[in-house]
């Protein structure tokens, strides 16, 4: 975008002139006071107008903004003198500062600082250095994608259906910060809510953990799983030849008929990637079941049949993933299957016999990256 001059952005974000001059005014556009305005301009015009929607006023608009909208008027150090503030060496640092994704130019503001320190809190209560690098990937991850999925959907839901109404930028913008007014805390809290009732979820995991037997050579942090991987078998011709809308509905079904499955037969979705999902179960036989229900759900539409590959043994959890020679074993299989087919290994074939559900050996197969060839079977029923 090149820079505007007032009028002209007031046209293009169709903001009343007397309302740009009054955010600027207040230092919160044009900060650099050339009388011409870029696209982050545009970005805290929405900001400052969505938090005085909220909030009544502009105060404390800076404190509240997001990363890089305003110049922080709070300390900067540079790495030697945050180490020593914080009490760091300057490599532990910017490790930490890339693990949280701060700000790459070699200094650290107050803020970075206090983030920080809550990190030293944590490790004082235990944690070790490792397991803060590690946390703090897996939240800065996280987070980043909840951010990412409100302001899309933000854009989506609420934006585009008045967009197609034709409405102007100023009644989109109106509506957006009404809407946002009850949605951002309702948002929030929804959040702490679900991080607690996820909490302890994971503890009765954690408690059912330490009752396995244990391995003797098991690293830290391993476990006995059932790793599920499914996708559908002709995804890729289907994209290419109805285009990316309708592949993405195709995914929002399928996406919703996993998720069911995985609810219902005790599961849950570790990851997503394009069509292809890794599930995990504890229990081999409700892995089985819930591939079989999904089967069955996506078996009448011929461009969404399922391939599944099942197996279960030692996984090890790091970085908010799984890995393992069960995860490979589970992924390698599934690329072997035909539609509509449920591939599994031996242990999830005998649990899956016990319970009085078919599988018939199909053969010894070499899989790929694996010494050892491993007996196949397909689920029948």
């Amino acid at each position: 975008m090149e820079p505007l001059s007032l009028e002209e952005f007031a046209a293009r974000t169709d903001i009343p002139v007397a309302d740009i001059e009054r955010y600027r005014a207040a230092g919160m556009l044009d900060l650099d006071d050339d009388g011409a305005f870029d696209a982050l301009d545009a970005v805290r015009l929405n900001f400052v107008r969505q938090f005085e929607a909220m909030s009544g006023s502009i105060d404390g608009v800076r404190d509240a903004s997001l990363s890089g909208l305003f110049p922080n008027d709070r300390p900067t150090y540079n790495l030697e003198e945050g180490a020593e503030r914080s009490g760091m060496s300057v490599e532990q640092l910017l490790t930490l500062a890339a693990a949280l994704g701060l700000t790459p130019d070699g200094t650290v503001t107050e803020d970075d600082l206090e983030m920080i320190e809550i990190t030293r809190r944590m490790m004082d209560a235990g944690f070790s250095w490792e397991g803060i690098v590690e946390g703090a990937r897996v939240y800065a991850d996280s987070l980043r994608r909840i951010a990412e999925a409100n302001l899309q959907m933000t854009h989506r839901y609420l934006c585009a259906p008045l967009k197609r109404e034709g409405r102007s930028e100023a009644e989109i913008a109106a509506a957006v910060q009404d809407a946002l007014v009850a949605i951002a805390p309702a948002a929030e809290a929804l959040l702490q809510r679900m991080y607690v009732r996820y909490m302890g979820e994971s503890s009765v995991d954690h408690a059912i953990a330490h009752l396995d037997p244990p391995s003797g050579d098991a690293p830290p942090g391993s476990m006995q799983a059932t790793i599920v991987f499914c996708d559908l078998s002709l995804f890729s011709s289907f994209t290419y030849l109805e285009g990316d809308e309708a592949a993405v509905d195709v995914i929002d079904r399928f996406d919703r008929a996993v998720r069911d499955a995985v609810f219902v037969h005790r599961g849950r979705v570790v990851k997503q990637i394009g069509d292809e999902f890794m599930l995990i179960f504890r229990d081999p036989v409700d892995a089985v079941r819930a591939t079989m229900t999904l089967r069955d759900h996506m078996r009448g539409d011929e461009m969404s049949q399922l391939r599944t590959g099942i197996h279960h043994g030692s996984v090890l959890y790091r970085l908010g993933d799984y890995w393992g020679n069960a995860v490979n074993v589970a992924s390698r299989i599934a690329s072997m299957a035909m539609p509509n087919s449920i591939l599994v290994t031996e242990p999830v074939a005998k649990a899956a016999l016990a319970a009085e559900i078919e599988a018939e050996e199909i053969g010894v197969r070499s899989l790929r990256g694996m010494e050892e060839p491993l007996a196949l079977y397909r689920i029948k029923s």
